[in-house]
């Protein structure tokens, strides 16, 4: 993406001049961008992957407004100087949002109530989320829908996947069949993908803020709980899952205590997300087109998706 092109974005809005513009690595599926003007205000800002519609401007736009009525530390997107919550250069969408100050996941400090903590911003935003009445424009197709991924997997001649991926296709499905049965309780609106890089550190009074709105859908807790947890297990090697969950659990029901959700469909929400999160990596090893790569550690997006596929493989087999 050339800074020309992001020059034209910027003639939409009115930021000022720029000067400092860098790109930014993190995230799956947007490309995005740091821009700070020469009063030092800071912005991010985005060009959307085909698959979002402009109704997801206004989902946000909601979302975000009702949130921070509430309290919460949110994004906020600018309006262009067309008053739009988006613009089109060459037949892209673009935004621009406020930035956040805080530190991601790597740079946290893990004490003792880490994960309490992360189960209580995740249940008191699920608590605020249950009383917006709203149904989300934006569809995501697919989105967290286990049928979807299985008719997508298996209308793949197999013989395109890797031998490694063909070995676990089969069991893949047969236990997301197994465990996908109880996504129909506690639905709500959920954040849809609370994984712990879409967390962040602030050293606010409220610590956490989300990030990442592009996924907010109807949909149970559960799937939320799942997807933090699987995350939050995935990067604390010397902790043992049972107590990352239990700690999870006691956060998120501390401020939930008129929904509380069990230890045991908790366990199988993770399960159920990391054999998701593997037939999607399969998927995507073949048709590579939605999961980006980072082509410094990969030899090629195959390899890549291959790896995130076993890993989650893996997270499943070693949940009991």
């Amino acid at each position: 993406m050339s800074r020309d092109e992001i020059k034209k974005v910027l003639q939409y809005y009115d930021v000022g001049p720029i000067s400092k513009m860098e790109v930014l690595k993190s995230g799956h599926i947007n490309k995005t961008y740091y821009i700070k003007n020469i009063h030092n205000d800071e912005f991010i800002v985005q060009t959307l992957h085909k698959m979002w519609g402009k109704s997801l401007m206004e989902d946000i736009n909601v979302v975000t407004t009702y949130l921070s009525k509430k309290g919460w530390d949110c994004p906020k997107l600018l309006r262009s100087r067309e008053r739009g919550t988006f613009c089109e250069v060459n037949g892209n969408l673009w935004r621009i949002y406020t930035y956040i100050k805080g530190d991601s996941f790597p740079r946290w400090h893990i004490d003792k109530n880490f994960y309490k903590d992360i189960g209580l911003i995740l249940g008191l935003l699920h608590r605020d989320l249950r009383l917006l009445d709203y149904n989300p424009r934006h569809i995501l197709e697919g989105f967290h829908e286990k049928d979807f991924y299985i008719q997508k997997a298996v209308s793949i001649d197999k013989r395109k996947y890797s031998q490694r991926l063909q070995n676990i296709l089969d069991d893949t499905i047969g236990n997301m069949e197994k465990y996908g049965s109880f996504f129909s309780e506690k639905k709500q609106i959920i954040h849809g993908d609370p994984r712990i890089e879409n967390i962040l550190f602030t050293g606010k009074s409220s610590n956490f803020v989300f990030l990442d709105y592009d996924t907010f859908m109807i949909g149970s807790v559960y799937t939320d709980i799942g997807d933090c947890l699987r995350s939050l297990i995935l990067v604390s090697d010397n902790l043992d899952s049972k107590k990352i969950i239990t700690e999870f659990i006691l956060g998120y029901n501390a401020v939930n205590k008129e929904s509380k959700v069990l230890y045991a469909k908790a366990v199988h929400a993770v399960k159920y997300i990391a054999l998701e999160l593997c037939l999607r990596f399969m998927i995507d090893s073949v048709e590579k087109s939605y999961f980006s790569w980072d082509g410094k550690k990969y030899k090629s997006h195959e390899a890549y998706s291959e790896a995130r596929a076993l890993a989650s493989w893996d997270l499943f087999n070693t949940l009991s």
